[in-house]
Parts: C-alpha cells; sequence; structure tokens
C-alpha cells in the first residue's frame, strides 16, 4: 500500500513560498493572527533582474566576492538566505556574521547603517522592531547550522521592544529541528510558558513532533498526538501528516497503514508526503 500511494500521490511540500525564498513561509506572508494588520510588505523584485542577480550569486565560487556582491548592491529579501547558504557550504560562517550582525545592531559604523538603510527597502524585513525582521535573522543563522547565534538573535528580541511569541518560539524549535538537536527541542518546547510566557500552539506542537519522528522516536510521536486534543491542542493535517511521514521513513508499513486510515478516513485529513523541512509559517 506504501509503495502504490508513493506512485501515486503527488509530493507536496507545505511550504508557502513567494518567489523563491521561503524557509517555512515567506516574510510577508505568514498567517499569525498575532501580526500587524498594518505590516508594509516586502517590495516584490523585477523578475528579470532578480534572476540576473541570483545566478551571480549562484555561479561565484569566491566567498569574499559573493559578500562583496552582498554589501555593493540593494537586494530584496529573498536574496538573503541564497547568500547565507552559499557562504555556509564554503564554510565562511565569520562572513556571514559580518553581513547579519550589523541589522541586529551588534556591529557596524553609524555611516554603514545609514548606508543600509538607503539601500534596503523600507519594509518589515529590515526594520529591527519587528518580529519578522528577528525572525529572518534566526532562520538564516538555522540554515547556516549556526546555533549559538541563532539563540543570541533570539534572545535579543526583548531587547528591541518585543515579546516573544509562538511565531518566535517556533523559530526557535526550528533551529535546533534543522541543527538535530532533539534534546533542545524537547527542553524548550516544555519550558517556554515558565520562561517565555508563551504557551506553544499547534505549530510548535508539530514541530515536537517532527522532531520525536526524525529521531525515530515513534511511540512518542503517537503519545503526543493522542494528548494533544485532551490538552486543548487540536491535531491538524500537518500533524497527521508528520506521522504517517514518520512511520514511512522508518519503513514501518503496519504504522503506516494504520496512521494513513486514521488520517484519511477518521479524521478526514488531506495527504501529503514530504521530505523537506516541517511545514511552519513562520516568515
Amino acid at each position: 500500500m506504501a509503495a502504490a500511494l508513493l506512485r501515486r500521490t503527488q509530493i507536496r511540500i507545505p511550504l508557502r513560498r513567494p518567489s523563491s525564498f521561503s524557509t517555512a513561509a515567506a516574510a510577508a506572508a505568514a498567517k499569525s493572527d498575532s501580526r500587524s494588520p498594518n505590516r508594509i510588505p516586502s517590495p516584490v523584485p523585477d523578475p528579470d533582474s532578480y534572476y540576473r542577480y541570483k545566478s551571480n550569486i549562484i555561479f561565484e565560487f569566491d566567498p569574499e566576492r559573493i559578500a562583496s556582491l552582498f554589501v555593493s548592491s540593494a537586494h530584496p529579501p529573498e536574496v538573503y538566505k541564497i547568500f547565507v547558504s552559499r557562504l555556509a557550504r564554503f564554510g565562511r560562517h565569520e562572513l556571514i556574521e559580518r553581513l547579519v550582525e550589523p541589522h541586529l545592531g551588534g556591529g557596524g559604523s553609524s555611516s554603514d547603517h545609514d548606508e543600509d538603510d538607503q539601500n534596503n527597502p523600507k519594509s518589515e524585513d529590515f526594520n529591527p522592531k519587528s518580529e519578522d525582521f528577528h525572525i529572518r535573522i534566526i532562520i538564516l543563522y538555522a540554515h547556516a547550522g549556526m546555533v549559538d547565534h541563532a539563540v543570541r538573535a533570539f534572545r535579543r528580541i526583548p531587547d528591541s521592544g518585543l515579546r516573544h511569541s509562538q511565531r518566535t518560539l517556533c523559530a526557535l524549535l526550528f533551529v535546533f529541528l534543522r541543527n538535530r538537536k532533539l534534546d533542545l527541542v524537547l527542553e524548550t518546547f516544555r519550558s517556554a510558558p515558565e520562561d517565555l510566557q508563551v504557551s506553544p500552539g499547534i505549530t510548535a506542537h508539530n514541530i515536537v513532533l517532527d522532531a520525536l519522528c526524525r529521531h525515530g522516536d515513534l511511540a512518542g510521536a503517537r503519545k503526543m498526538l493522542d494528548e494533544m486534543e485532551g490538552k486543548g491542542t487540536k491535531p491538524d493535517a500537518v500533524s497527521y501528516n508528520v506521522l504517517v511521514n514518520g512511520y514511512l521513513r522508518k519503513g514501518d508499513r503496519s504504522g503506516f497503514e494504520g496512521a494513513l486510515k486514521e488520517m484519511m478516513f477518521d479524521k478526514g485529513k488531506e495527504l501529503f508526503l514530504t521530505k523537506r523541512d516541517p511545514p511552519l509559517d513562520l516568515y
């Protein structure tokens, strides 16, 4: 049955991806109710110039040159991940830090910041007082494998006059999940109500479910799913899909078919199979 489903089912990555830049969703399109209705959207780059600019980065093999491309010209938010991914591939974390930290107020002269203000679009993506800005930085560090930097960026959020929220919590959980730190996923999830005054929502639960499945603890994931509704968090389609994918990755045909039947027939949820990052709606 599993093999037949894989042949018949179109694999859909449950991530919202405007343009080509997202981790879990686009910076301009998170669904969190906590977001401001007056948020200034990021400008949409001209397709021709955007793809030309993107190609210049992808086909450049000198890390210093990549960094200079970032500094020397204005660029849309979509390009940030491309820069970070390329520099991380070369192991040049110090260049990533050099590019990112000035935006956090962690370095650079005032003239540097003035120049940045002139080059960068006036949107929430570049506003240190915006939750989206901090989430973007955290996720960029996550993709670069720079966990300590991501945690430091997370801890700086209150310094900007913002409170931690379910979205910032999910960003931190994603950092640990992305970098295979299951113990920190669980520890952060459990301590969030006391340490951050944030009660984890459905997305945070789904990240933990995915972490348990990826580390082979399907019994723990199954138990958590069964307990969620009793604790006031109703599992959604993502919750069941994470469990189904977990059984599939492990090759547990019996568990896969049982969870699939429960999801599609008992719960009426849609199936989508993915081997990518969990479906988050962070930014």
